[in-house]
C-alpha cells in the first residue's frame, strides 16, 4: 500500500522533530537548537511542547525578540492569550518596529475582549506596515465590537483595499453591515465573499447571516 503525500509529510515532520529533540538533549545550551525543535513541533500541532521547547530557549537568550514572538505565537495558539500578550509585549520591549509582535499583540487583547488596548496595538501595526491587510481587518473587528461601526466600516475598506481577494475580510464586513442594519450592502459583500472563497456558502456563520438576510427582506416586506 502506497503511504498519501499528507501521511509521508507528516511521518518527516515526526522524524525532524525527533532528530531536533535528541539534538536538543545533547546540547541543552544550543538556543537555536530549542527554536528549531519548537517550530517542528509547531508545524505538527503540538503547541505544548513547542512551548516548553521556547521556554528553554527563553532562558539561554532572554533578550532575543524573535523567540519571545514565536513563543507568543504558540501561546496564541493554545488560547493562553495572557501569556501570549506577554510573550509579545517582551518582543516589542526588545525591537520597537517588530509589526507583526503588535499586531499579534492586539488579537491576544482581543481574544481577551480588551478591545480598546487591542487598539492601540493595532494602530502601531498599521503604521509600521501599512500594506499589510490583516491588522486594518481585525482593528475594524474591535471598533464593530465597540459599536463604532463608522470606523469600523473604514478600517474593513481599508483592509479590502489592500487585498481586494480576502474572501475572509468580505465577509467579515458583511457580517458587520448586516450587524449595523446595512442589508443591501452587506448582501453584496457577502455574495462577493463566496464568489473569492466557494467553500464559505457551506459554513456555519455564513448560513447563519443568510438567514438573517432573508428575515430582514420579510420584515421590510411585511412592513
Amino acid at each position: 500500500m502506497i503511504a498519501s503525500p499528507s501521511a509521508e509529510v507528516s511521518a518527516q515532520r515526526n522524524i525532524s522533530a525527533e532528530r531536533l529533540g535528541a539534538e536538543a538533549r545533547s546540547a541543552p545550551e544550543q538556543a537555536d537548537i530549542w527554536v528549531r525543535l519548537a517550530i517542528a513541533e509547531g508545524r505538527r500541532k503540538r503547541f505544548t511542547p513547542a512551548v516548553a521547547a521556547l521556554s528553554r530557549a527563553r532562558a539561554l537568550r532572554p533578550a532575543d525578540p524573535a523567540i519571545h514572538h514565536v513563543l507568543g505565537r504558540m501561546l496564541f495558539q493554545i488560547s493562553q492569550f495572557r501569556r501570549a500578550e506577554v510573550a509579545f509585549t517582551a518582543a516589542i520591549a526588545f525591537q520597537h518596529d517588530h509589526a507583526e509582535a503588535y499586531f499579534y499583540l492586539g488579537r491576544s487583547l482581543g481574544s481577551q475582549r480588551r478591545f480598546s488596548d487591542a487598539l492601540h496595538a493595532l494602530k502601531r501595526a498599521v503604521f509600521l506596515a501599512p500594506f499589510w491587510p490583516a491588522p486594518a481587518s481585525f482593528s475594524g473587528t474591535c471598533h464593530f465590537l465597540l459599536n463604532r461601526h463608522d470606523e469600523a466600516a473604514r478600517q474593513f475598506l481599508r483592509a479590502i483595499a489592500l487585498d481586494p481577494k480576502a474572501a475572509d475580510v468580505h465577509l467579515i464586513y458583511g457580517r458587520a453591515l448586516l450587524r449595523a442594519g446595512n442589508r443591501a450592502i452587506a448582501e453584496a459583500q457577502l455574495a462577493r465573499a463566496v464568489d473569492l472563497k466557494p467553500t464559505l456558502a457551506k459554513s456555519r456563520e455564513f448560513l447563519l447571516l443568510t438567514l438573517c438576510v432573508a428575515d430582514m427582506k420579510e420584515d421590510l416586506r411585511s412592513g
